[in-house]
Formats: structure tokens, C-alpha cells, sequence
């Protein structure tokens, strides 16, 4: 005697926006059938824009931006989606350059994600071996067994030295503190970076990150640990290694010889910028993925990397996995339907 009772009104979504939501879902066969309606107003209408690149379209958001915040409307009633956290470096540098407070909800910023930090580690060493921070950071990034202790006693031997941990890594043979294990694998970082830094001298830019994430093992041990966050974490890696590509020809453009120092020093603006007082901003621009945005609601959304291979996340061969098609499928009619007026 069981009946089936839908919940189809919809108390904040406009007609249209649902149209755009039901067009999209009622393409997942397997699915309960039902339509949403509500008795609000139809609404604005739902624009797609083609844009050129990912630089062209991150511009875009902030031009729409501006001119909604023109219009009256404020910069908390908006939201940038994307379907992964990859997505939000260039979109963050375009919002930094015309100085436009954000928030990104549910991740960090692009800069301070840790294997982004982690990369930059890696290519500040091999720029300047006297930079502490940065080789205490990777030092043992991937895992390599170089534990605190041998860690305490190199800094111990750079304080009684003068001089700084490269120097200490220099001259262990030299020092008795450290066994044959620990001695072992300090030299074999040391090595490392060596190798490194000679390849850097004699690679293009843009080849430099490929090696460094392969020589350390560091792509190796992310493919191994074969999770979701371990592939978010590749794919923010990609975004960085896409970065500095971008780089080298927007330098060779301008007539310049692309530089990893060059590339570092803009890293650093970037990085200073996002230092701000976006905290203390009464309004900014929320930026999520659009996993995270169930249950929220905004005036204005506006969804971004609509393009096979980014959202919906596959190959082109739609047929090879219909779940998948289905679940993307999914998240886009969160992103429409339930979530935006």
C-alpha cells in the first residue's frame, strides 16, 4: 500500500534556471523521473559564453563581476564553480590583478596548497641552496627516510658551522654525530639536488618541473597512494607545470630569455598578494567546486571549464562509462538547480 510522493517544488530557483537544470538531467536514464517546478518568476536568462582560453573566461568573471557590482548587486551574492580545485589559479590571478577580495570555500588558496609548495620548494633550492626553508621543507618530501633527528643534528653542525643547512649537507662525511644509515641517505639528498641543479642549468624552463617531479619520486609516490586527494594533489601539480609554460612564452613573447629566477620573483608577487586583507573585506566573491555547494544559495552563479575532459571530467568516448557521464551529469544539475535563484 506504499506510495511514491515527490518533491518536486522548488522554493528558490527561477523557471528558467530549472529548464537549464531538467535539460541536463533528464539525459541520466537511470533515475526516478520527475520534473522541478516552481511558481517563482521566470528569471533572467541563463547566458553560455564561449571564450577563448581559460585566461579569456577567468577574465570574463571578473568583467561580469564588476559590472553586476555596477549594477548595485554585491559580490557576496555571487559564486565562481568549477569542477575541480585545479581550476581556481588562473581565476585567482585574474581577481588579484584588478584586486577584487575573494574566498574560496572548501580549499585553499592555489599558492598555498602543500604540493604546490612543495614543487616551488624544490625550484627555489635549485635556484638558491641557501634558502633553509625551503630545503627543510622537502628534505624529506617524498619520504626518504631522513628522519628528526638526523634533521636536529644537521642543524646542529650549520650552527656550529655559521653557515646555513647546505653547508652543513656539504660536510657530514666530516662530522661524527651521524651513523652510516642516516649519513647514507643525507648524501644520496645531496646528490639529488646536485643532479638537479645541473639539470636545471641545461633544460628549458618548462621541461625543469617534469624532471624535478620524476627525479624525486614525488609524481611516483602520488600515483602510488592512488586516491581522490592524491589526484586532486596531480592535478594541481599539472596546473602549476601548465603555469610555467605559460610562463616561459609569455617571456619569450616579450622578446626576454624565460628564467627560473624570473619565474620565482613572479611567483612571489602572487604569493605577496594573496598575503591581503581579503579576511577583513566586507564583501568578496566566493569561489568553490561544485561538490561543495549543495545546500547554498546565490543571486548570480557562474559556472566555469564547461568542456568535455574538464566538466563533465573524461574522455570524450561518453560510451566507455555511462555512471560517470551520469554522476557529471549530476553535479551540474546541482550547480543550476537546487543551489542558485
Amino acid at each position: 500500500d506504499a506510495r511514491l510522493i515527490k518533491l518536486e517544488q522548488n522554493y528558490r530557483s527561477t523557471k528558467r534556471i530549472l529548464r537549464v537544470a531538467h535539460a541536463v538531467i533528464e539525459r541520466n536514464t537511470d533515475r526516478e523521473p520527475k520534473e522541478m517546478w516552481t511558481g517563482n518568476a521566470d528569471g533572467e536568462k541563463v547566458f553560455v559564453v564561449r571564450t577563448r582560453d581559460e585566461r579569456d573566461e577567468a577574465n570574463l568573471v571578473v568583467r561580469g563581476a564588476n559590472e553586476l557590482v555596477a549594477k548595485g548587486e554585491s559580490l557576496e551574492s555571487m559564486v565562481v564553480f568549477y569542477r575541480t580545485h585545479a581550476q581556481s589559479r588562473v581565476i585567482e590571478e585574474a581577481l588579484r590583478a584588478v584586486n577584487m577580495p575573494y574566498r574560496i570555500v572548501g580549499g585553499l588558496r592555489f599558492y598555498d596548497r602543500a604540493e604546490v609548495k612543495d614543487l616551488l620548494a624544490y625550484l627555489r633550492l635549485l635556484h638558491n641552496t641557501d634558502d633553509d626553508v625551503s630545503l627543510l621543507r622537502i628534505i624529506n618530501t617524498p619520504t626518504r627516510g631522513i628522519g628528526k633527528t638526523s634533521i636536529g643534528r644537521l642543524l646542529d653542525l650549520a650552527a656550529e658551522r655559521g653557515g646555513g643547512v647546505w653547508d652543513a649537507l656539504m660536510h657530514i662525511e666530516e662530522d661524527g654525530r651521524f651513523g652510516a644509515a642516516a649519513g647514507r641517505k643525507l648524501s644520496e639528498f645531496r646528490s639529488l639536488i646536485l643532479m638537479l641543479r645541473d639539470e636545471a642549468s641545461r633544460v628549458p624552463l618548462e621541461d625543469l618541473p617534469g624532471v624535478v617531479l620524476t627525479e624525486t619520486g614525488y609524481l611516483l609516490a602520488l600515483k602510488n597512494e592512488n586516491s581522490a586527494e592524491s589526484d586532486a594533489r596531480m592535478q594541481n601539480l599539472e596546473e602549476l607545470v601548465g603555469s610555467i609554460s605559460e610562463f616561459a612564452e609569455r617571456v619569450e613573447d616579450e622578446g626576454e630569455e624565460p628564467s627560473l629566477a624570473l619565474f620565482l620573483e613572479e611567483v612571489t608577487l602572487q604569493t605577496d598578494k594573496t598575503q591581503g586583507d581579503d579576511a577583513e573585506a566586507e564583501e568578496r566573491l566566493t569561489l568553490m567546486t561544485v561538490h561543495a555547494a549543495k545546500g547554498l544559495e546565490f543571486d548570480t552563479v557562474m559556472v566555469v571549464g564547461l568542456e568535455e575532459g574538464m566538466f563533465p571530467m573524461m574522455g570524450n568516448d561518453f560510451s566507455a562509462d555511462e555512471e560517470e557521464i551520469a554522476e557529471e551529469r549530476r553535479l551540474m544539475w546541482h550547480s543550476h538547480g537546487p543551489v542558485s535563484a
